[in-house]
């Protein structure tokens, strides 16, 4: 299950964590943990938080914290409010380089978040490709149709899977009938895959033409 959402109210305290990818430790040297720890002592004084404590172990840092000042700032605000964030923010060159150090320490996918730090495609993204692919119209992937629709389908899974969008977000977009047909969709492809090398094969090349 989803988590709650977080609620906000004064002087309320929150866990705050960062762990390492795959378990890995998080700070190689003690100068990276200072540096951390100044960087820390930074946010205190800029973002007016109270922090009542802190484990700064290998692989993992865990803190409680409490935002001094009422409110939140717009900045702020409008920051936290994105989705589908990658998970290394930054600069082309900065993200190449972190995901290097994750392929030079052999982190697999599916034991950390390696997968998801290059930026997500949109769902714009996705039908584009979807429609130039099966050369279909757009109307085609936005409306749901009698006949078998491998665009469409293909443009619902991508949706979920490649862009990472909510199913309600999903259901709205391809106009379904309820978000269910989303995870059907979804589970049906993912059958699919594992028992037709051919049709395995098409999809990760239009994966690989979506997410560069």
């Amino acid at each position: 299950m989803p988590r709650a959402l977080r609620i906000e109210y004064a002087d309320a305290w929150y866990h705050v964590m960062n762990r390492g990818l795959g378990c890995r430790p998080i700070f190689k040297t003690n100068q990276h943990r200072q540096i951390f720890l100044e960087i820390v002592k930074e946010a205190i004084v800029q973002f007016a938080i109270e922090v009542r404590s802190m484990l700064n172990a290998v692989n993992n840092c865990l803190a409680y914290v409490k935002f001094v000042a009422a409110g939140v700032d717009k900045e702020i605000r409008e920051f936290y409010e994105k989705k589908n964030m990658p998970v290394i923010l930054g600069s082309k060159e900065f993200t190449e380089k972190i995901l290097k150090c994750a392929e030079d320490d052999k982190i697999a996918p599916s034991q950390s978040d390696y997968n998801k730090t290059r930026s997500l495609p949109s769902m714009a993204g996705v039908d584009w490709l979807c429609i130039t692919y099966f050369k279909v119209d757009k109307s085609d992937l936005l409306k749901a149709h009698i006949k078998v629709n491998e665009a469409r389908k293909m443009a619902i899974y991508g949706s979920r899977v490649w862009a990472k969008e909510n199913n309600s977000v999903i259901t709205k977009h391809y106009d379904c009938s309820s978000a269910a047909n989303i995870s059907n969709t979804v589970r049906n492809i993912n059958e699919r895959i594992k028992i037709d090398t051919k049709f395995a094969n098409e999809v990760e090349k239009l994966r690989k033409k979506l997410i560069t």
